[in-house]
């Protein structure tokens, strides 16, 4: 957590970007460490916001990825 707090902005970004994947990332508390170290709150939301937002796009685009087939295949759930 403290790598990503060093980094400012960008750790922040990235952790919420990370938290919004699969990665077993939470950006709450370099959100409110930041907060609390100074930084613009506005600069803070806007950029935890774009990161989680990407982070979510991707998730998406990855679930567009699949195949139905592996999902019946591998999860055992089938396409009704």
């Amino acid at each position: 957590m403290n790598f990503f707090i060093s980094l400012g902005y960008l750790g922040l970004f990235i952790a919420s970007f990370g938290a919004a994947t699969v990665l077993p990332i939470s950006s709450e508390p370099i959100f409110i460490s930041l907060i609390i170290a100074k930084f613009n709150p506005f600069a803070c939301l806007i950029i935890a916001s774009i990161g989680n937002w990407l982070g979510g796009m991707i998730n998406y685009y990855i679930g567009r990825l699949g195949k139905t087939k592996w999902i019946e295949k591998y999860l055992k759930i089938n396409h009704s």
